[in-house]
């Protein structure tokens, strides 16, 4: 089990990986400090439109063609 403590502004992401699942909890110094990040924690990077595998769930809303679905 890895776990990696970060700080982010004014607080810290407590970060646990183990059999390939992450936990990821925001800590603070006091309980009604407000958590602004610094820097973004998620950054989400789109390279292609095309994917074959069509999850209904998807919220890229990629196709095996590259066409937009309207």
């Amino acid at each position: 089990m890895q776990k990696q403590l970060v700080k982010n502004g004014n607080y810290y992401i407590l970060t646990q990986y183990q059999d390939d699942k992450r936990l990821a909890l925001r800590l603070s110094k006091t309980p009604d400090m407000e958590l602004i990040p610094k820097y973004p924690e998620l950054v989400d990077i789109k390279l292609t439109d095309v994917c074959h595998i069509g999850c209904s769930w998807c919220y890229q809303d990629s196709t095996s063609d590259s066409k937009r679905r309207i």
